[in-house]
C-alpha cells in the first residue's frame, strides 16, 4: 500500500511538473514590461525579428540562430540581460514596437526615418543588396536599385527594397518568400530580382540553382540597428547597455567568431 501511495504521488508531482512546464510555454509574451518578464532571465527583454535566413532564423537550422539574431544576443548577454525574440510580419513587428508590446526591432534600417518614433543602437551589422541574375545574362551589371528601370525587375513584399523601388517610381514585382523570388528569376518570369546579398546567395544555394543564377553585390551599404521602443520602461538604458555590450563582444573576438561562422 505504501508502494502505491508513493507512486500516486509521484505521478500526481509529475502531471503537476508537466502542466507548469507548459503554463510557462504557453504564458503570452506581448505586452510584458521588464519586471514580468524576469521569470525568463536575469533581465530579459522582446524584439522582434523577420525570418531571412542566413541572417535570422525563426527555426534555427545546423546549430545556427542566424547572423544578426547572434550577435545581437550575444551583445545583450554581455549586458547581463535575456532577449527574448518573437518574429512576426513587419508590419505587425513595428507596431508592437512603437505601440511598447515589444522592446525593439533586431534588423531596423534607415535610421533618419525612424529617430523620432524609435531609439536607434549603434550599428552593429551592415547589410548590401544582392542583384539576382540568370547566368545568361549579358546586360549592364545591376549594382543599385536605379539600375533596374527599364527591366522586370521582383523583390520580397517584406523587404526594405520593395519600399525604397516604391519610392523611386520603379515599377517592381513583390513575392511572400525569397524562394519564390529567386524561382521567378530562374524561370525567366523575372530579368532579375533583389533581396540582401547573403539571403539571395542562401536561398539560390538551398534551392540548388546556382547553376542558372548569379548574384551581383550592391555597392551600397545599409547599417543595420536595434530600433528600441519609447514606450519601452527604461528604454535610454536598455539602448546604452546594448550599445555597451556589443563594443565589448567586438573587443573580446566574439563578434568577429560569429561573423566567421557565415562566412
Amino acid at each position: 500500500m505504501n508502494r502505491m501511495n508513493t507512486s500516486i504521488q509521484t505521478i500526481r508531482l509529475l502531471m503537476a511538473a508537466i502542466l507548469i512546464v507548459l503554463g510557462l510555454a504557453l504564458l503570452p509574451t506581448t505586452g510584458l514590461c521588464n519586471e514580468d518578464l524576469q521569470q525568463f532571465g536575469r533581465r530579459a527583454v522582446i524584439l522582434t525579428a523577420a525570418n531571412v535566413p542566413p541572417y535570422a532564423f525563426e527555426f534555427p537550422k545546423d546549430g545556427k540562430r542566424g547572423l544578426l539574431i547572434e550577435i545581437v544576443d550575444a551583445a545583450f548577454l554581455k549586458a547581463g540581460i535575456d532577449p527574448v525574440f518573437k518574429f512576426y510580419p513587419s508590419a505587425r513587428s513595428l507596431a508592437m514596437i512603437i505601440d511598447g508590446n515589444a522592446a525593439g526591432g533586431s534588423m531596423m534600417m534607415d535610421p533618419d526615418k525612424w529617430n523620432k518614433t524609435l531609439v536607434m543602437s549603434a550599428p552593429y551589422a551592415t547589410a548590401y543588396a544582392g542583384f539576382i541574375v540568370k547566368r545568361s545574362y549579358s546586360g549592364p551589371p545591376p549594382t543599385t536599385l536605379s539600375d533596374l528601370r527599364g527591366l522586370n525587375a521582383g523583390t520580397h513584399v517584406e523587404y526594405i527594397t520593395s519600399k525604397l523601388l516604391t519610392e523611386m517610381a520603379i515599377p517592381h514585382d513583390l513575392s511572400h518568400s525569397s524562394e519564390v523570388v529567386v524561382r521567378k528569376v530562374a524561370d525567366g518570369r523575372l530579368d532579375v530580382a533583389v533581396l540582401g546579398l547573403r539571403n539571395a546567395r542562401y536561398t539560390i544555394k538551398e534551392l540548388n540553382r546556382s547553376k542558372q543564377l548569379k548574384v551581383f553585390p550592391g555597392s551600397k551599404p545599409y547599417p543595420i540597428h536595434v530600433g528600441f521602443s519609447r514606450e519601452w520602461p527604461g528604454v535610454e538604458e536598455l539602448v546604452k547597455a546594448f550599445n555597451k555590450g556589443l563594443q565589448a563582444i567586438k573587443n573580446d573576438g566574439t563578434y568577429d567568431a560569429i561573423q566567421a561562422r557565415y562566412k
